[in-house]
């Protein structure tokens, strides 16, 4: 097959990794090409197999001009299937698909709920219908398309993040913990101080990423007197050092689509305490196995979960050994199998190109 990925951008963002691990993974066997709306820097490599196209060298094209440029390149190149990412992308590549005749897959990185015009709602509502399939990370949100073809396709992790050796964790006289993601309100850094309050015992937080909420969380933890227990280190691209040498990770998304830093932290015996919310983290975490889910914004009880870590150190070992095997239900090969059988089938049902109109 001959199979294109369109995104906006190979920059900072769980979909830009996914996308770098899939196609890399997928040229292996089948001719791959990344389409980007956007002529952004790239933050994360691919293999020389996969094409990288820039649709624009300079700035993002505008909605019209990327249903123009899709559609001229989808009739003109033998695409045997798209598939679109994330917000913004999904819809005008719906119709370019669709006029020219090529099969595509919009796949959802965020949860339904965190859509935020209704305009692009309502335009959603109109175009996924005429996807061949719309993809979501997590089971709660297949019923949010009504009309569609929904599959639940997880996010997966590359060869890089397969689980670590022997356990060596608590071994020091602290707890360590880990954040991963945007310093966004999404990702909820700012509860980390909440959270902070409740610690009785020793530990050590690192917050690896960047956003508009970072001078604003720094001078939190100045004023809070928690300079010496947490430490910022901008974003990074490889985290693995970081996953080795926690002993827990914390998610404190008010919302999120799947989750792929707690995929990432469990190959690595990093145990995963996440706050329940929408969205996939209850498919990849079952409480008090593999990991702690807690009710969303409660503080107190997020922290005497860590303080379980700390104070249960055999059944911490324990856990870890199942989030390990958990991760393996997310291994890039694994995915991409699945995608595989889902593709080969929406090929098979290939529209007739170049019809002109909307099905």
């Amino acid at each position: 097959m001959k199979i294109v990925h369109f995104l906006s951008a190979l920059d900072r963002g769980g979909a830009q990794r996914m996308v770098a691990v899939l196609s890399t993974e997928q040229a292996k066997q089948h001719t791959v090409e990344i389409w980007l709306k956007c002529g952004k820097p790239h933050a994360f490599a691919v293999a020389s197999s996969v094409r990288v196209r820039k649709l624009s060298e300079t700035g993002c094209l505008s909605f019209v001009d990327t249903v123009r440029t899709l559609k001229t390149m989808l009739s003109r190149e033998c695409i045997d299937v798209i598939v679109a990412h994330t917000n913004r992308n999904t819809e005008p590549a719906i119709i370019a698909s669709r006029l020219a005749g090529v099969p595509i897959v919009a796949m959802e990185h965020t949860v339904y709920a965190g859509l935020q015009s209704r305009a692009w709602r309502v335009l959603r509502l109109l175009t996924y219908p005429f996807a061949s399939i719309v993809g979501v990370l997590s089971a709660d949100q297949t019923q949010k398309y009504p009309g569609s073809r929904v599959r639940v396709i997880p996010n997966p992790i590359g060869d890089q993040s397969r689980e670590a050796g022997a356990s060596r964790r608590c071994a020091g006289d602290h707890l360590r913990v880990v954040f991963v993601g945007r310093l966004e309100s999404v990702k909820g850094p700012d509860r980390l101080l909440d959270i902070c309050r409740h610690l009785s015992f020793p530990y050590h937080l690192d917050i690896v990423g960047s956003g508009s909420q970072e001078t604003q969380l720094r001078n939190l933890v100045e004023r809070a007197g928690l300079s010496s227990k947490v430490s910022f280190h901008g974003w990074k691209s490889d985290l693995i050092g970081f996953f080795d040498s926690a002993d827990a990770i914390a998610i404190t998304s008010r919302k999120e689509g799947f989750g792929l830093v707690a995929v990432e932290a469990m190959a690595r015996g990093c145990l995963p305490v996440a706050y329940d919310v929408e969205g996939g983290l209850k498919d990849i975490i079952t409480d008090g196995k593999d990991g702690f889910l807690v009710d969303d914004g409660d503080a107190y009880a997020f922290a005497m979960r860590l303080k379980q870590v700390w104070d249960n150190r055999d059944r911490a070992d324990e856990m870890r050994t199942a989030s390990k095997s958990k991760s393996r239900l997310f291994s890039v090969v694994e995915i991409s199998h699945r995608w595989d059988r889902l593709l080969g089938t929406i090929v098979q049902e290939k529209p007739r190109r170049g019809n002109g109109s909307l099905p």
